[in-house]
């Protein structure tokens, strides 16, 4: 079943409504408004304009390949034949891969 609630005007809301108003005054104290600023500290940049030119070195080298190979390539190039070039580049993308992978992932288990 239902419920029926009946609703009446019983006793005095003067406290309550001192209260309300009280509160009111106090929030009227407090401005709204937040000012925003540049932080002190920006988001770090990810790609440094040597990582940019190394990827376009590989992307020449290798007849834009795509990402994955890329990545690679890029692996390879430091684990087997020692170029440390491409250390810090390799990382980023590998990275990034699974950064991805893991976001696809998310958004398959969010339709599921």
């Amino acid at each position: 079943g239902n419920v029926e609630v009946a609703f009446s005007m019983q006793g005095d809301d003067t406290a309550r409504y001192a209260h309300i108003s009280r509160v009111f005054k106090r929030l009227a104290a407090v401005p709204l408004l937040k000012h925003y600023r540049a932080p002190a500290a920006p988001f770090k940049r990810k790609y440094l304009a040597i990582d940019i030119e190394l990827l376009v070195e590989v992307d020449k080298a290798n007849e834009n390949v795509c990402g994955p190979a890329t990545a690679h390539l890029l692996k390879r190039a430091y684990q087997e034949y020692g170029d440390e070039r491409y250390v810090r580049l390799a990382k980023l993308l590998e990275k990034l891969r699974v950064e991805q992978t893991k976001s696809r992932a998310r958004h398959r288990n969010d339709n599921a």
